[in-house]
């Protein structure tokens, strides 16, 4: 039953994350951007790892609030992923901050 609980709690934070990973050619230009020394951090990949090990951290850090509070019910076994989803969403936001920047003409 509590396996069963957790599974559906999982389930519906992943559906209300919102913050999807970089798909194939958005992580080309983060690559790109990032060996150009151009790409705009409005979060760091690394604190949003490291607070990936705290209670929902990393997704909360990530604006990823959904999942956020579901890690905060199933912490400490949420320390398995959350540091990973927070890396993910901190090189989402900044893809997206660098794609805005760029689109706008505030870089090259």
């Amino acid at each position: 039953m509590k396996r069963t609980v957790a599974t559906v709690v999982l389930a519906t934070a992943l559906l209300f994350a919102g913050c999807a990973p970089l798909t194939y050619q958005q992580r080309a230009d983060y690559d790109l951007w990032k060996a150009q020394g151009k790409v705009i951090q409005e979060k760091s990949e690394t604190a949003a790892f490291f607070l990936g090990l705290l209670p929902g951290g990393g997704s909360f850090y990530t604006r990823q609030y959904g999942i956020g509070v579901v890690d905060t019910l199933l912490w400490p076994l949420s320390v398995l992923w959350d540091p990973s989803i927070g890396v993910g969403g901190a090189k989402k936001i900044n893809f997206e901050a660098t794609k805005y920047a760029k689109d706008a003409g505030r870089l090259p």
